[in-house]
């Protein structure tokens, strides 16, 4: 008779089987601690459902479903929430979807193999009641009526910026600290605009203005590869730089897109120095961004009889209601007041020749910078 054995498989390792079982355990439990607790089963969706279902709602919207004579929290467990029918006016529902981001009121949950995340939706009265509150400091607001504030367009997204496909998380995610001051500028390049921006930084780099980001808003990464090497831009290297052709991609050419990142980081102070896209989101935006930091547009003299262009031909008239106007040339600082300095209100136009240089005298430079930033501080401190 030939026995058959079945032979035990015996664990090969040098560490005592009580060591062994303890590492089977350590194993067992990080496994247990690395599951999502925040994604909940079909048990607790199915109680979600119930506890918020809207049933005359759903009947109202969709007699075929009275016609049926079905169970309506039952009809759209099996065929409604697959159809993208809504569940109640009252809920946000989103299926097959990345995981959402429960701080901002998502609950997620698996349902037949599905993932499902719901929201309850904020209440349309109290943000109705906050717009009419923010029209009493901008009356634009309503410059469509009061009545039309009830038929404003609702769109369904964690930030506005999702209505253009950007990731509003991930660029604020990106920043490692919430800036003070903000200065846009289009370049990271060896030019005279930059060299401005780059003193004004510099002197800027102080308690009361840092920290500061520096938004490139037309260059790419890859295209200002090799900046750091710059000795002009030598300031810029301590602070933070964002990219943002790369952070928005194609929506970055929009004034509103931009308007509304500025907004949600609350600087205390923004400049936008020679950025076309910037200087059009202070002329577009620069009443409601004024309201809670000091704005400042930076003009050159590049034109005929002094004056900047082509931004100083095309935008002081619409940013000087809202922003300073700050320029290089003492020509530039006349032709902007004889124009529009007495008829636009605003904060003004100030005169900020760039800073000295004196290489051959190094007390007659310490001098020269010394009074540049004292200058800079009047300025850009006087609102503060």
């Amino acid at each position: 008779m030939i026995k058959l054995f079945k032979r035990r498989a015996r664990i090969s390792s040098d560490r005592p089987p009580r060591e062994q079982a303890a590492g089977v355990a350590a194993a067992t439990t990080e496994q247990t601690h690395a599951v999502d607790h925040s994604v909940f089963g079909d048990s607790a969706f199915r109680k979600f459902v119930n506890d918020h279902f809207d049933r005359d709602a759903y009947i109202a919207r969709y007699p075929d479903v009275k016609r049926a004579g079905t169970n309506p929290v039952r009809h759209w467990l099996r065929w409604g929430l697959a159809e993208g029918r809504e569940m109640s006016p009252k809920i946000s529902v989103a299926v097959d979807s990345a995981r959402k981001d429960p701080t901002q009121g998502w609950q997620n949950f698996t349902w037949k193999g599905h993932r499902v995340a719901v929201r309850v939706r904020p209440d349309r009265q109290r943000i109705l009641d906050q717009i009419r509150e923010q029209a009493q400091f901008d009356l634009s607001i309503l410059s469509a009526g009061a009545m039309a504030i009830g038929a404003l367009k609702e769109i369904e997204a964690d930030d506005l910026m999702a209505r253009d496909q950007i990731n509003a998380a991930a660029i604020f995610a990106s920043l490692a600290v919430r800036p003070r001051t903000v200065i846009a500028m289009p370049f990271l390049r060896d030019g005279g605009p930059e060299k401005y921006a780059a003193e004004l930084i510099d002197s800027l780099s102080g308690e009361d203005h840092t920290p500061i980001l520096i938004l490139v808003t037309d260059d790419t990464r890859a295209s200002s590869a090799g900046w750091e090497s710059l000795d002009m831009l030598a300031p810029l290297r301590k602070h933070e730089v964002m990219f943002w052709r790369d952070a928005c991609g194609p929506a970055h050419h929009n004034p509103s897109v931009l308007a509304r990142f500025l907004n949600s980081l609350r600087p205390s102070t923004i400049v936008v120095n020679n950025s076309r896209i910037g200087l059009e989101t202070i002329a577009s935006f620069g009443r409601g961004l004024s309201q809670r930091a000091q704005l400042f547009c930076v003009y050159f003299d590049m034109g005929l009889d002094g004056l900047g262009a082509p931004y100083g031909a095309r935008f002081p008239q619409r940013t000087l209601p809202f922003a300073m106007a700050v320029t290089d040339s003492e020509q530039t600082a006349a032709t902007l007041r004889r124009m529009w300095g007495g008829s636009l209100g605003g904060p003004g136009i100030v005169e900020l020749k760039p800073r000295m240089t004196l290489p051959d005298d190094q007390a007659a430079q310490r001098n020269a910078d010394d009074a540049y930033a004292a200058q800079v501080r009047h300025i850009f401190g006087r609102h503060m």
